[in-house]
């Protein structure tokens, strides 16, 4: 009940942004570093890969651990067999003077049905038996307040893909 109502007020007070400038790996990094147990639990293994660290953005690194916490718990729940998650990193030149950090969470669970895709970011939207429907809507909320972009990929029975963009300040010479 302490979780639920806990998330319940986080959703509709949402935390104010203590933004620090942070490459998003270190936060990526830190995650997993604190879900080593959980991840284990679940025999669950999970891979990083990078060409090299994402740029320093300005971002509130306890609200994007958080995210991510989100999405990385719900693909361990929906691996009930254990399996991998695969977190690739990358930035992304979209318009001439526009760079996004791109993180790619992917997992070997069963995927997100057609139907509900476009349901899983809606609040009190679950299909687990003890789940609130917080979790996918606050982590939606917290990339919209930093001005990113999430999106999810998932084929039923092909696991599922969430896809996290976060604009990367250009640094213009004067």
């Amino acid at each position: 009940i302490d979780t639920i109502i806990q998330n319940f007020l986080e959703f509709s007070r949402p935390p104010k942004l203590k933004i620090q400038s942070i490459s998003p790996s270190v936060v990526v990094d830190r995650t997993i570093q604190l879900l080593e147990h959980r991840l284990k639990s679940y025999n669950v293994r999970a891979q990083i890969e990078r060409d090299g660290v994402l740029p320093a953005i300005d971002v509130d690194p306890e609200q994007l651990k958080e995210l991510l916490v989100n999405i990385i718990v719900n693909a361990c729940e929906s691996m009930t067999a254990g399996g991998s998650i695969l977190i690739k990193e990358e930035v992304a030149q979209d318009r001439p003077h526009e760079r996004h950090a791109i993180i790619r969470i992917s997992d070997s669970g069963p995927g997100i049905p057609d139907a509900i895709q476009n349901k899983i970011f809606q609040p009190f939207f679950t299909t687990k038996e003890e789940g609130t429907g917080l979790g996918l809507s606050i982590a939606s909320r917290i990339i919209k307040d930093h001005n990113g972009r999430l999106d999810v990929e998932s084929m039923q029975g092909d696991g599922a893909t969430f896809i996290i963009r976060l604009p990367v300040r250009e640094i213009h010479d004067e």
